[in-house]
């Protein structure tokens, strides 16, 4: 009898499902599986590591790589220890099987913790209307990277619930979901624009003054949220980062954030 490789495909990873004795048997457990993920535009290893839950280092003993250098197409192994149980039976994988694929629920928050007492697209309060001024660098530690928060427009008053995929200068964020996509777009009125807008960051108990643009550009982590690509959002003394320099249109929103 014939033996064919089974490829399963789930959440970007291709795991290669190797027949042997064992998978056309009852014990699955014998079955080799090799998953590995195909880089894309804008991808490192850091990215990476961190979606996959690994480590740079194993990424680059796993594909023996010298520097941290990728390049888009390049196909990576995904250490074994990192990556979860497939949601799918392999017991008795025959040649010939027809089988059958669940994707993967995707890791939306990326280790932080999203803050079900603020609603998503929730109508401020009389107590958020106005933020506190603090400057960047607090910020930064307040808000870090991987965590989840949620944004209340000024104007609106609608609310959405954000990622902070990275940034040194400000912070570059991502809407969390496709529901939250959907309320920043009807916050702008239905079309993407790179206008500043006067925001409030609820975190923590915080009300932080913020600005933010509304243009999807750049990189993404988050797959599933309608969104392609990330969004600035700045703070008091924070900085672009193509110029270090301070945007006076984003600082001016910060202060229509705060009151000012």
């Amino acid at each position: 009898m014939v033996k064919k490789a089974i490829m399963v495909i789930s959440l970007g990873l291709v795991f290669t499902v190797l027949p042997t004795s064992a998978s056309l048997s009852s014990n699955a457990s014998a079955a080799a599986i090799q998953p590995t993920y195909t880089a894309v535009k804008g991808d490192n290893l850091y990215r990476i590591a961190i979606r996959f839950g690994t480590t740079v280092e194993k990424l680059k003993t796993a594909n023996s790589l010298e520097s941290d250098l990728i390049l888009a197409g390049q196909v990576l192994i995904i250490p074994g220890d990192s990556i979860p149980t497939p949601s799918l039976s392999l017991q008795a994988v025959a040649a010939g099987s027809k089988l059958f694929t669940r994707a993967y629920t995707p890791m939306l928050s990326r280790g932080g913790t999203v803050n079900r007492e603020i609603p998503s697209g929730a109508t401020a309060g009389a107590s958020e209307t106005t933020g506190q001024m603090i400057d960047w660098q607090t910020v930064n530690s307040l808000f870090p990277k991987g965590s989840t928060a949620t944004l209340q427009d000024i104007e609106t008053g609608l609310r959405f619930q954000i990622y902070r995929l990275f940034g040194t200068n400000h912070a570059d964020c991502e809407p969390l979901t496709a529901a939250d996509t959907a309320i920043m777009k009807k916050i702008y009125g239905g079309h993407w624009s790179w206008n500043r807008r006067a925001v409030l960051l609820l975190i923590n108990g915080q009300a932080i003054a913020a600005s933010m643009n509304g243009m999807p550009h750049g990189s993404e982590e988050i797959l599933d949220n309608n969104f392609p690509g990330q969004f600035c959002l700045h703070f008091l003394n924070s900085r672009t980062h193509g110029t270090n320099r301070i945007d006076p249109d984003h600082q001016a929103m910060v202060r229509k954030a705060a009151g000012l």
